[in-house]
């Protein structure tokens, strides 16, 4: 059993327990300014493209908080899509929105809002990409978005029930659809055996006070 210190305020802790796995979480292993993978502001413009031509006939609308986590690394992608309620284009940016600030006021958030589409003609279709910093973490929260807390965050602008396709980013900034059927070793017991990986909020002055890390 490992814990790491992932962030801290003046209050709590985020603490990673890695259970019985022989796991170093992705914001330990990748420090910003040693590591070669890409940051944030790098990664920015790959994605970018890689989501205009995933969806030529839509629009960027938001890049979320693309640009104040450039000291962390995202390792993963979902890319989740779904129909628009019509004229709820509008619904759709403030509840991202107002999900972006949440997240920023997060210790410690393992997700970001990394690109949001939507079509540019008809408005009847959008896509949603999430950034994810840590392998175990996106393991444990990658279908999130399709289950019924995440539909309830949607009710007020998707139509249909979302679909989602991952992604990994290469250590060269490559992106490639991640196929669970084809990790090495280590990966894999980390994929198959996720929970066992935690993420917790802990109160320094009070560590009986402990608060698991949430999506929203």
């Amino acid at each position: 059993m490992t814990k790491y210190v992932l962030a801290s305020d003046e209050v709590n802790d985020l603490i990673c327990d890695t259970g019985s796995l022989s796991y170093m979480p992705d914001p330990v292993k990748h420090k910003y300014g040693e590591s070669t993978r890409p940051p944030l502001e790098d990664l920015l413009i790959p994605v970018m493209n890689f989501i205009k031509d995933k969806y030529p006939d839509h629009e960027i609308f938001t890049l979320g908080e693309s640009c104040i986590f450039g000291e962390r690394f995202v390792t993963h992608l979902t890319v989740c899509e779904f129909d628009l309620l019509p004229g709820s284009i509008d619904n759709l940016k403030i509840a991202v929105k107002e999900s972006d600030m949440a997240i920023r006021n997060k210790l410690g958030s393992m997700w970001n809002w990394f690109m949001c589409v939507a079509s540019s003609k008809d408005k009847e279709h959008a896509a949603v990409t999430i950034g994810w910093f840590d392998f175990a973490y996106f393991s444990q929260h990658r279908r999130d978005f399709l289950d019924v807390d995440h539909n309830r965050f949607m009710a007020s602008f998707a139509s249909s029930t979302p679909t989602a396709i991952d992604y990994k980013i290469m250590h060269d900034g490559e992106i490639v659809e991640f196929d669970s059927e084809n990790l090495d070793e280590s990966d894999r017991e980390v994929f198959n055996k996720h929970s066992e990986v935690t993420f917790n909020l802990v109160d320094r002055n009070n560590p009986e006070k402990i608060e698991p890390l949430r999506m929203v």
